[in-house]
């Protein structure tokens, strides 16, 4: 900020009071602009003094009122906040967001040494911080089910502001309260919202959250793309492996540390991430982001979807749009890493990097026809597998890709006729019935027990078939109400062994998370299928179902 004569020129005005001033104007109750804080209860600390809670740029007090608990907030650095806080409490006035809190600004809210001064009157939000939140669950809990629950909520918090168009900017444990069971964002300096996209950042974020790039990201809705990838992979590590917490966590940060994104993947925490198959797929997805532009890291969707694949974990690809049928399964296309090869990065500008970057995929076909004449094709076909939007709109069908595993390599000599066409290995098994009827299905769930859900198979197209259950018994007793109106929803190609599919799954509240089963063998008669069920990149539980 320039200055001169230690005068803010930007402002016209002296710079801005201090913690000190704050704390002794805030006392006099006549120095308030607002009467219902000055007829409310002021928190008070030790010697009955006003208590603050002070950060880089503001200090905070807290209110109580008749109309309820306010956060009290002064600025004491930074920029001009009047227009920031201005559109932010007009966009919070008309829209609703169970994550934000009701926000009002004052522009003359308190007089220090007779000078009027801009303040922000907010929820005051009673809760734990995140890292304050986790520490209690990795020292009670014992099991990860808490910790997948937060990573959940988190990412629905994360998909409620990129439905708004907005970032909070600067996403960090500090700054995301648990408060009755919910996850509640509080301090809005860097927030970016479309009213005010010709703004430039006013703060740039915890460094332990941050891309290395950060002060070079556009200020747009991307803002919060990285910080969010980090704290969701974060969650998930430490619902896989508690151990993280002790051995990582320092006070400022949940796992990750700013070195951490410099390091190429080669720090003890991504080692780590990296050789975990529970966390593997996130931490590749992270490890690539930190050597793109800032601007070009995937949304927290796209990166689970990534990560729930075994492809390359560097070719970002957007999940496919709601409200389309696929006709049959297509490939994305990839993007070269600047990771691994930065020069490669394909912008359509360049002729000789277009021309090398197709030959570069015309030897990997090649290597991948000569694997299949090897008899290798259960290796590569086994490595493609759907991404899909966690968003996925119900009731529209999901295509399966499925994988041709080949017979065993024959021991008698081959023909000497050459085959005039390559042939086509069989499926593993091919069911000879459908798959109506009633269905049980026993969940080994690594978080709660033995689940058992009972549901129907129904024909939608072709050897495609919905299958739609719900919950009976969880770790050995009956469910309950609410736990008996949990539907499971997702599709299957009959008969086809080693083919991945999405779920959903929806409680009685009308909350919805997704996952993934992944099917290993179906009997022969299709009365039967075991699996895998995943969730987040990480394997939650194994499942058999039967008929009838």
């Amino acid at each position: 900020m320039s200055s001169k004569n230690g005068h803010d020129v930007r402002m016209n005005r002296p710079p801005w009071p201090t913690a000190a001033q704050y704390r002794e104007a805030v006392a006099d109750r006549d120095a308030l602009g607002r009467a219902d804080l000055r007829n409310g209860r002021l928190e008070l600390g030790s010697g009955g003094v006003p208590k603050s809670y002070d950060g880089t740029f503001s200090t905070t007090f807290h209110f109580t009122t008749a109309d309820g608990d306010v956060a009290f907030r002064c600025f004491k650095g930074g920029d001009d906040p009047r227009r920031r806080y201005a559109a932010i409490a007009e966009l919070l006035r008309y829209v609703r967001n169970d994550a934000l809190c009701w926000t009002e600004f004052e522009p003359e809210a308190i007089r220090v040494d007779g000078t009027p001064w801009p303040a922000v009157i907010m929820e005051w939000i009673a809760g734990r911080s995140l890292d304050a939140e986790v520490a209690v669950i990795v020292a009670d809990d014992g099991g990860g089910d808490a910790l997948m629950r937060l990573a959940m909520q988190f990412r629905e918090v994360v998909r409620s502001l990129d439905a708004l168009g907005i970032a909070h900017g600067d996403l960090q444990h500090g700054n995301i309260l648990v408060a009755d069971g919910r996850l509640r964002l509080i301090d809005y300096d860097a927030m970016y919202l479309p009213a005010i996209a010709d703004l430039v950042p006013s703060e740039y974020g915890h460094r332990n959250y941050q891309h290395p790039q950060r002060r070079d990201a556009p200020f747009d809705r991307r803002l919060d793309r990285f910080s969010a990838l980090v704290i969701y992979t974060a969650l998930v590590a430490l619902a896989s492996d508690r151990s993280l917490w002790t051995r990582f966590h320092d006070g400022e940060n949940l796992l990750f540390r700013a070195h951490d994104f410099t390091s190429n993947g080669r720090s003890d925490l991504f080692r780590d991430l990296l050789s975990n198959n529970a966390t593997n797929g996130l931490a590749d997805v992270l490890r690539a982001a930190c050597a793109l532009p800032a601007s070009e890291t995937p949304s927290l969707e796209e990166a689970i979807a990534a990560s729930a694949s075994t492809m390359s974990a560097h070719a970002f690809v957007a999940p496919p749009k709601p409200r389309q049928r696929p006709s049959r399964a297509v490939i994305p296309p990839l993007r070269v890493a600047a990771a691994t090869t930065p020069a490669l990065t394909l912008r359509g500008r360049s002729l000789p990097l277009v021309i090398f970057a197709l030959g570069l995929i015309g030897l990997a076909i090649g290597v991948g026809a000569a694997a299949f004449h090897r008899g290798s094709v259960s290796q590569i076909a086994t490595r493609v597998r759907p991404t899909f939007r966690a968003t996925h709109v119900p009731n529209v069908a999901v295509v399966p890709v499925t994988t041709a595993v080949p017979s065993e390599t024959p021991t008698s000599p081959a023909p000497k006729k050459k085959p005039t066409s390559r042939p086509t290995p069989p499926p593993t098994r091919v069911a000879t019935s459908d798959m109506r009827g009633t269905w049980q299905i026993a969940e080994a769930n690594v978080r709660v027990g033995t689940i058992v859900w009972t549901g129907a198979a129904f024909g939608v197209s072709g050897a495609t078939y919905v299958l739609d259950a719900r919950k009976t018994t969880i770790a050995g007793r009956s469910a309950t109400l609410c736990e008996r109106q949990t539907t499971l929803h997702a599709e299957l190609a009959i008969g086809v062994a080693r083919q991945t599919v999405p779920y959903r799954e929806t409680n009685c509240t009308g909350a919805t998370s997704y996952g993934e089963l992944r099917v290993n063998d179906f009997g022969s008669d299709a009365g039967s299928f075991t699996g895998s069920v995943w969730q987040g990149g990480s394997k939650i539980g194994d499942f058999t179902a039967s008929k009838g």
